[in-house]
């Protein structure tokens, strides 16, 4: 073996050697990063317990904590805004039926007036449900706060340190829609968990939901 291809074989042995060597040994400061990464201190061993959160947010906006004040106000947003358009529409409706079909201008302004009443009432409609909306949306805050607290309460309280918000696996599925039924499998990522980690029934009687 000629001087030159010693040289290329033995320079490639040493660089896979030094190659070989700098893959499998880890600096001191690489092997502390995790550790360092958290402060220095170890990370507690996961006690993890599962909570079925948006079912009991679905019963308490439905208990009579919260679903009397939203009937109420839709109630109240009717009785405001749309029993007067229905009211003249009845009205107007009976100067039709009295009005000379030989009138013609009467006979259009009342029914320009119809057209304007059916806008009007369309649009206070849409009004209402903006409104209602806003409510619901206010509520489901509140509800999912008060869930969410109390929920934690109990797992700490329980001994766990970690908190899965999921409805049960063996729960039925929704299936009115395919909107609902993704949604509703969604909400479900924990699929195997041991007994007695699930403190949903804790949390249903904390809220008196039973």
């Amino acid at each position: 073996m000629r001087a030159g291809e010693r040289v290329l074989v033995y320079g490639g042995l040493v660089l896979a050697v030094a190659l070989g060597l700098r893959a499998s040994v880890v600096s001191p400061a690489l092997a502390r990063a995790p550790r360092e990464a958290g402060g220095g201190r170890e990370a507690p061993a996961p006690v993890i317990a599962v909570c079925a959160v948006n079912p009991l947010v679905d019963d308490l906006m439905d208990s009579d904590r919260f679903k009397p004040d939203r009937e109420e106000l839709e109630k109240t947003l009717r009785e405001e805004l749309l029993e007067p358009i229905n009211e003249e529409l009845g009205k107007l409706q009976k100067d039709s039926e009295a009005v000379d079909r030989s009138n013609e201008d009467e006979v259009r302004k009342l029914r320009d007036r119809y057209v304007e009443l059916q806008r009007e009432g369309a649009r206070r409609q849409g009004e209402i449900a903006r409104r209602v909306e806003e409510k619901v949306a206010a509520q489901l805050v509140e509800c999912y706060g008060l869930v969410r607290e109390s929920a934690i309460d109990i797992a700490e309280d329980l001994g766990f340190n970690y908190l899965l918000a999921s409805t049960g696996a063996d729960e039925e599925l929704e299936k009115e829609t395919v909107v609902a039924l993704t949604r509703d499998m969604s909400n479900r990522p924990v699929l195997l968990s041991p007994k007695g980690t699930d403190i949903t029934e804790d949390v249903r009687v904390d809220l008196k939901l039973k």
